[in-house]
């Protein structure tokens, strides 16, 4: 749900002004790709955040009304509101006329404040296996069971890689074991975040 094609990017392709049929996303494909990349990495990337800052403060012809329907349409909506806001507080970024177009995050941003997302794309969340990231999906997609599901099992191009290295059956039972554990972590933690009082 948090992917783009590369004709999402490249519809609108424009050419760069001296140089010859340099194909170059629009404005509007690069906003979707940051917010994109930023849900993927559970916004731990400050780079990004950088991206999108530059982009805004370029005065690029960014279609604020087409891209919150794009990102709507592709489960990407929250986390773009989430990567403008983060713009707006960490680089100082005006993003009024951005915002105004997309819906705000509401008590879903106070439950990743729970959590210090502030400080994710400063330095990477606590615990060295990350598991913290995959909060952040599950508070910014709908399809939240989607989140849980693909979390436990591999992805198909991981079990690939796996088999084509010839990989022991035990030790991806091992990571298989281990991405269960963090998963009921990750349950307990949610049960109390959605259960904690919302101010």
């Amino acid at each position: 749900p948090y992917r783009l094609s590369a004709d999402d990017l490249l519809h609108e392709a424009q050419e760069i002004a001296g140089i010859n049929r340099f194909p170059c996303p629009h404005p509007d494909g690069h906003v979707l790709h940051v917010a994109s990349s930023l849900l993927r990495s559970g916004f731990t990337e400050l780079k990004r955040l950088v991206d999108l800052d530059r982009l805004i403060r370029s005065g690029a012809s960014i279609r604020w009304e087409r891209v919150a329907g794009l990102a709507t349409e592709r489960g990407l909506s929250p986390a773009l509101r989430l990567s403008l806001d983060l713009c707006a507080e960490l680089l100082g970024t005006d993003v009024g006329q951005a915002t105004a177009a997309i819906a705000p995050l509401g008590p879903v941003r106070q439950r990743l404040d729970a959590i210090g997302v502030r400080s994710f794309p400063w330095h990477d969340p606590p615990a060295d296996w990350r598991p913290v990231r995959h909060i952040v999906r599950y508070w910014l997609l709908q399809r939240r069971l989607h989140v849980v599901t693909q979390f436990i099992a591999n992805p198909r191009f991981e079990r690939a890689r796996l088999t084509a290295l010839g990989t022991p059956l035990s030790r991806r039972l091992l990571v298989a074991g281990k991405r269960a554990v963090i998963a009921a972590w990750l349950a307990a933690w949610q049960v109390g975040m959605v259960s904690a009082p919302v101010h």
